[in-house]
């Protein structure tokens, strides 16, 4: 990946609104730090701060699971053939679907080190959240840095983002904030403009990770004090794209 060309530091308004969230099933899951939706596989990837990772059907049925090597696990996303892991520290390494390690262990942005949640989206452009600093960050597909925004420069401060996913529908950008900030969900627009903050703590303690299931719209939120994922019907605040993503195949399974 090639080093930032331009940070930009924005202060954005406050949400008007919070989403409508209704919980549909949930499962119990031992520190979920991070998620990630895989639709070739048409399940749930899920880092639990270990060296494993481990695949499931969106009703919390264990699908495969594999060794990445990494003392830990603190980021995962699908990139097309392959899943993107990182330990935390700024170390990122592929794997295939087997489990089967893709090229060396890599840094995504020198410099910063502390990531705890990564999105890829289909033509490559990749979100990036940390906290600690408190940052949003996105890269272009050549991998240069085209925006960072700080949490605490939020009307609504965003003190310990954890995880980050995308709803390709609506183009919209969604962070969860852990147990040291709101224990909330962050919505962006595909421009960063914040559009709602939802208090998650009704269904669960630390929200750590997020994901979307394209085909369904269905989101999972995991919960690591709570060690659980839960998984809910939602409604965006409006769309922020003219239209959709690539959705990925169709999955057979619900």
């Amino acid at each position: 990946m090639k080093p930032a060309a331009l940070c930009l530091a924005l202060a954005l308004p406050a949400p008007a609104v919070a989403l409508d969230l209704w919980p549909r099933i949930g499962w119990d899951v031992t520190q979920p730090v991070s998620l990630a939706y895989d639709a070739e596989l048409c399940g749930l990837w899920i880092a639990q701060e270990r060296p494993e990772i481990v695949l499931v059907t969106p009703g919390g049925r264990e699908i495969r699971r594999f060794d990445t090597g990494f003392p830990r696990v603190r980021a995962i996303t699908v990139t097309g053939d392959t899943i993107l892991v990182g330990n935390g520290f700024g170390d990122f390494r592929h794997f295939d679907r087997e489990g089967r390690a893709q090229g060396p262990v890599f840094e995504i942005l020198p410099g910063l080190y502390d990531i705890e949640g990564i999105h890829l989206d289909p033509e490559g452009a990749m979100l990036i959240v940390g906290d600690d600093p408190a940052l949003l960050v996105q890269l272009d597909a050549d991998g240069n840095e085209v925006r960072r925004i700080r949490g605490e420069t939020l009307s609504t401060p965003m003190v310990e983002p954890q995880g980050i996913g995308r709803d390709p529908v609506s183009g919209n950008i969604l962070v969860v904030d852990d147990n040291e900030g709101l224990n909330a969900l962050f919505e962006f627009s595909a421009q960063f403009e914040l559009l709602s903050v939802t208090p998650l703590s009704e269904w669960g303690m630390d929200a750590e990770a997020v994901a979307i299931q394209p085909q369904t719209g269905q989101m999972f939120i995991g919960y690591d004090w709570s060690q659980r994922v839960m998984a809910f019907d939602w409604v965006p605040t409006r769309p922020s794209i003219p239209e959709p993503l690539d959705l990925g195949p169709p999955c057979p399974i619900s």
